[in-house]
């Protein structure tokens, strides 16, 4: 399902949110946020835009994945690397290419 402003992420592996919370035991998929605000982008360290995107270690996304799909950054700390990676592709088209580069 898309939204005009999100896409939903499907998780691989679903988040286990324990008996805690009982109404909504687990998190299986993502609303991701299209539409990057500045509070979003300041979670991203420096590095990401002097390198455009590049050698990104993918923890330090946790947090900007946790800003853009409303959710804690420690619950965001519970995903499946192979979902960081997935969601990492899918938020890759959310940037504009550099004109100079045709990257972030």
């Amino acid at each position: 399902m898309q939204c005009e402003n999100y896409v939903t992420y499907k998780l691989q592996y679903p988040i286990n949110l324990g008996s805690d919370n009982a109404d909504k035991p687990e998190i299986t998929e993502l609303k991701l946020a299209k539409r990057l605000k500045g509070k979003h982008l300041e979670l991203l360290p420096e590095s990401f835009f002097e390198k455009e995107g590049e050698d990104i270690v993918p923890a330090d996304l946790i947090p900007f994945i946790g800003a853009i799909a409303s959710i804690s950054a420690e619950i965001a700390s519970e995903l499946d690397f192979a979902d960081i990676e997935a969601i990492a592709a899918e938020i890759e088209s959310f940037f504009i290419a550099s004109p100079k580069t045709g990257k972030l």
